[in-house]
């Protein structure tokens, strides 16, 4: 890959940033805005640049199609829980095990996400198994459907998010560290 101008370095920052925070691209008037490129004929310039040197693969006929090429199937490091204890943040130093390099494909975009291991810190359930790598979004909303991690005490559970569940007392009393976003099983 070319090197690239600083103009162009700051395009393709802004880009990967907004990618990381949100799970998707920028639009070109986006792009335009927070770098002061009053056109978007210039932001396409850019872009095109970035193109040409690699840095960058785009649909021209869809709406936030850029992907950045050196970070296509690049893996996140996300932390391995252990038992969490009660009170505690889940991505404490005492309770991170490892960290685990995990492909970037298998969890999506985002930040916030830690693993745990189902058996010994989290009970098994109908669809996961002993040895299954979850993977958990910490995040306060929870939407009807979703699988959520639990902490009730110091044991975590597993919950789906449903209307009937919102008054149960044995979820009134757990902690939510997070929702299930994937998972990952050895055969």
């Amino acid at each position: 890959m070319q090197d690239l101008s600083s103009r162009q370095r700051d395009v393709f920052k802004y880009i990967t940033s907004y990618i990381d925070e949100r799970g998707y691209a920028p639009t070109l008037r986006e792009i335009g805005a927070s770098l002061g490129i009053r056109s978007t004929n210039g932001v396409n310039e850019h872009l095109r640049a970035l193109e040409r040197k690699g840095y960058l693969t785009r649909d021209g006929e869809k709406a936030r199609a850029l992907r950045p090429v050196n970070r296509m199937g690049r893996s996140l490091r996300l932390p391995l829980v252990g038992p969490v204890k009660a009170g505690k943040d889940p991505l404490s130093e005492e309770n991170v095990w490892e960290q685990l390099n995990v492909d970037r494909l298998l969890v999506g975009a985002g930040n916030d996400l830690f693993v745990v291991r189902v058996g010994e810190d989290c009970p098994p359930t109908s669809d996961l198994t002993d040895g299954d790598y979850l993977f958990v979004r910490r995040d306060g909303l929870v939407i009807d459907g979703e699988l959520m991690l639990l902490l009730k005490g110091d044991k975590m559970s597993l919950a789906r998010r449903g209307a009937d569940e919102l008054g149960s007392s044995s979820l009134a009393k757990a902690r939510v560290l997070g929702v299930v976003v994937g998972f990952f099983r050895k055969l």
